[in-house]
C-alpha cells in the first residue's frame, strides 16, 4: 500500500483527548479485516484502509507501531503476520513488531462489532454538538464523584449535565434512547473534537461516526444512582426571583477574563462579585493578584441584587439569550440549552 494512505488513515484513528497525548491515550493498534482500529479499555477509532489492504486481524503497540511506520521512507509499504510478529517493510527497511494475545484482541472485536454497529448509525439530531459543547463545561471535572456527576447523561428527548453547583440541559427532538446512557466528560472532549454526524448506542459503548466514515467509540458509564433530572432541579430550587435581562455582546465581553484575579483553590471557589440594578451590572474580582471590575448596560427592571457566582464558569453559563436571577441559582436560556449556576446572595 501506498505510505501515504497508511499515514492518512492513521491520522484519523489516533484520536488524542484535552488532557493526554495521542500515543499516551491510544494503546494499540489493530487490523480486522479491511479496519484500522486504535483503542484503549475506554476509547476506540476506527477507519477503512484502501481496498484490499489489511485483510487480517492482529494487534501491536500503537506508539510502536506509528514509529515502524515513520522509518519507512519509501513510496509504499508492506504489512505481513510472519511468526506471531507483524512485519511492516519498505524499501530496504524491515521493522517486526510482537502482536497482541489473541484471546485478548478477540474479546476487543465481540464487544465492539465494528461491522454490525455501521449498520445502525442514525444520524444525530439538529444542534446536537452545539449543545454537548456546552453542557460538557458543566460536568464535574472529578472522574471520582458519585451518581454521574462527571457524565453527560443522555436520555430520550434529552441532554444533560449537572455537578454541585452548576448544570444545564438541552431538549433534542427527534433523539431517541432506549435507556439512559452516560459518557464521561473527558471522553467527550474527543467526541466534539471528532465532529460526529452519525450515532448508535449499544449495551458497551457509545459510537459515533464522521463525514469520513471513521467511528469513534467510548466506553459507557454506570453509575450506582442517577442524578436528579435537572429541569426538575431547576423547578424546584429556585427560589424567589429578583429579577430578568437580555444578555449582550458587552457583558459576555466584561466577564470572560475576571476570575483570573479571584481567590479561590479551585474553579468551584473562585468567586466574584455581580452588582445587579436598574439598567447596569457590575462584576468585581479580587484577591492576592490584584482586583479588577467591570460594567455593563443592560436592559434591567427587576430588585437591585447583589450575590457571588464561581467565576470561572460564567462565560459557559452566559453563551446563551436570556438571564435569570433567583434566590439560589441564575439560569440561562439559549436556543436549546438551559443552564444554572448557584449564586450566594448578599
Amino acid at each position: 500500500m501506498q505510505t501515504k494512505e497508511m499515514e492518512n488513515v492513521l491520522s484519523e484513528v489516533l484520536m488524542g483527548t484535552a488532557d493526554k497525548g495521542i500515543l499516551e491515550e491510544m494503546a494499540f493498534i489493530a487490523f480486522d479485516n479491511g479496519f484500522l482500529i486504535s483503542y484503549n479499555d475506554r476509547i476506540a477509532v476506527s477507519a477503512t484502509l484502501p481496498e484490499n489492504e489489511g485483510d487480517f486481524s492482529c494487534a501491536v503497540n500503537a506508539k510502536d507501531f506509528v514509529q515502524a511506520v515513520k522509518c519507512v521512507r519509501t513510496n509504499e509499504m508492506t504489512l505481513d503476520l510472519v511468526d506471531n510478529a507483524l512485519v511492516v517493510a519498505g524499501g530496504k527497511t524491515e521493522v517486526a513488531l510482537p502482536i497482541v494475545d489473541p484471546e485478548k484482541l478477540k474479546e476487543f472485536y465481540d464487544s465492539l462489532n465494528i461491522e454490525k454497529i455501521t449498520k445502525k448509525m442514525v444520524e444525530l439530531p439538529n444542534g446536537f454538538m452545539g449543545a454537548v459543547s456546552v453542557l460538557n463545561e458543566l460536568a464535574s471535572g472529578n472522574v471520582n464523584t458519585f451518581q454521574g456527576l462527571s457524565c453527560l447523561r443522555f436520555t430520550d428527548g434529552m441532554i444533560e449535565a449537572i455537578d454541585g453547583i452548576r448544570g444545564g440541559y438541552a431538549e433534542m427532538e427527534d433523539f431517541a434512547v432506549e435507556e439512559n446512557v452516560y459518557i464521561q466528560k473527558y471522553l467527550m472532549q474527543s467526541v466534539i473534537k471528532f465532529k460526529p454526524s452519525l450515532f448508535f448506542f449499544d449495551n458497551e459503548w457509545a459510537h459515533f461516526m464522521n463525514e469520513y466514515d471513521s467511528i469513534l467509540s467510548c466506553r459507557r458509564s454506570f453509575p450506582e444512582n442517577d442524578f436528579v433530572k435537572v429541569p426538575e432541579l431547576e423547578k424546584d430550587k429556585k427560589g424567589k426571583m429578583f429579577g430578568t435581562f437580555l444578555i449582550t455582546d458587552e457583558f459576555r465581553d466584561c466577564s470572560d477574563n475576571l476570575h483570573y484575579f479571584a481567590e479561590g483553590l479551585s474553579k468551584n471557589e473562585q468567586f466574584i462579585t455581580v452588582k445587579v440594578k436598574k439598567d447596569q451590572v457590575e462584576l468585581i474580582s479580587k484577591g492576592g493578584k490584584g482586583e479588577a471590575s467591570a460594567q455593563a448596560k443592560i436592559s434591567y427592571k427587576g430588585e437591585p441584587v447583589t450575590f457571588k457566582v464561581s467565576g470561572p464558569f460564567l462565560p459557559t453559563i452566559f453563551a446563551g439569550e436570556k438571564l435569570s436571577i433567583y434566590e439560589q441559582f441564575i439560569t440561562c436560556e439559549g436556543e436549546n440549552v438551559s443552564t444554572l449556576l448557584a449564586i450566594k446572595v448578599e
